[in-house]
């Protein structure tokens, strides 16, 4: 069973699974609770920030995950 190769910019427009959209949301939270806590001076830098980055990083995994069930349903 062959699967298909998607370009980046259907990997960003395709459905995601339920799953990472979850993972999304909470990559989002992370940054935005690192943001508040990088203004409020409560943790050092370097602990926000690799807040901050893991967040992004969670967003943007999950962002390019595609579920194929529903790309199925579409096209």
């Amino acid at each position: 069973m062959k699967t298909k190769q998607y370009s980046l910019w259907e990997r960003f427009t395709l459905p995601s699974p339920a799953f990472f959209n979850r993972v999304k949301g909470c990559g989002i939270a992370l940054v935005a609770l690192s943001a508040g806590l990088i203004k409020l001076n409560i943790l050092p830098e370097t602990i926000t920030t690799i807040m901050a980055t893991a967040g992004a990083v969670m967003g943007l995994v999950a962002q390019f995950s595609v579920d194929t069930a529903k790309v199925e349903v579409v096209k």
